[in-house]
């Protein structure tokens, strides 16, 4: 699990989701916003898993806790003052690990987070 310094508020998920700009990959998207003023000098991080992936809220789960735990060895690479938020897609579901991992690379080398 992340540690808490590194999750969005309810508040910044709504400024992420109104601003951010998106980018999209087969498997997530990412909502980013790099702000000007220091976020205590750390990236933070939120997930997205709507219902129309699936209904039931241990699938849902289970999709975060993926994400969050690939997305940890990143973390020191990541820029100081971003905050992203992950949009599940449907196509998550049955991914194995080291593909969500690969991908997690992927998407943050293109959207120019990683340092």
């Amino acid at each position: 699990m992340l540690p808490k310094q590194f999750r969005l508020s309810n508040k910044d998920f709504i400024t992420v989701k109104k601003q951010g700009r998106k980018i999209f990959g087969p498997l997530f998207g990412l909502l980013i916003i790099q702000e000007k003023q220091e976020l205590e000098n750390r990236p933070k991080f939120g997930f997205i898993v709507s219902k129309k992936i699936d209904k039931r809220a241990t699938v849902r789960n289970k999709i975060k806790r993926r994400l969050d735990q690939a997305l940890l060895p990143y973390l020191p690479k990541i820029k100081p003052e971003v905050m992203v938020v992950f949009l599940a897609r449907k196509t998550l579901v049955d991914k194995s690990f080291l593909a969500i991992n690969k991908e997690i690379e992927r998407m943050l080398n293109k959207a120019k987070l990683l340092q």
